[in-house]
């Protein structure tokens, strides 16, 4: 069961799943996302039904321009509240999770992306406990003194 449907670009100002994320994201990096996030937002978007897990490079350049273009046209707050109905408690979870691992630079949000990713949280109604967990995990999941050394020596 797929959390994000499959990205189906059907219209320029539809607030979709997909959509959604890569809006919030933009909104919490205050930049356009580099090569390594576009490939991580790519492979969340695919899914593993997808030919090499990836998003066609033209649909997510399409996809992030949409979204930037609605964002930037709302703003948050608004883009926000009109998201917030639209999408699952799952999907929630799931999105800030997704911004989270893609943001997090050892082991915590930059500086200026905190207080944009706190006022998401709150959009979404997700309490700093319900979210505690996926933090400690993605920052398990990042330590560089626990990872395996599986190169020959």
């Amino acid at each position: 069961m797929r959390i994000f449907p499959k990205l189906r670009l059907e219209n320029d100002n539809t607030l979709s799943p997909e959509c959604i994320l890569a809006g919030l994201l933009l909104a919490v990096k205050g930049q356009a996302p580099n090569d390594v996030e576009l490939m991580h937002l790519s492979t969340t978007l695919a899914g593993p039904s997808t030919d090499n897990y990836m998003v066609r490079s033209d649909d997510l350049k399409e996809l992030i321009q949409n979204s930037d273009r609605i964002l930037t046209s709302m703003g948050l707050t608004a883009f926000l509240e009109k998201s917030a109905p639209l999408l699952s408690s799952k999907q929630k979870l799931a999105t800030l999770v997704t911004i989270m691992d893609l943001c997090m630079v050892e082991n915590s949000l930059l500086d200026g992306e905190r207080p944009v990713f706190e006022k998401i949280r709150a959009g979404f109604d997700i309490s700093e406990d319900d979210l505690r967990p996926f933090e400690e995990m993605l920052i398990l999941k990042n330590e560089a003194s626990i990872r395996l050394n599986v190169l020959p020596a």
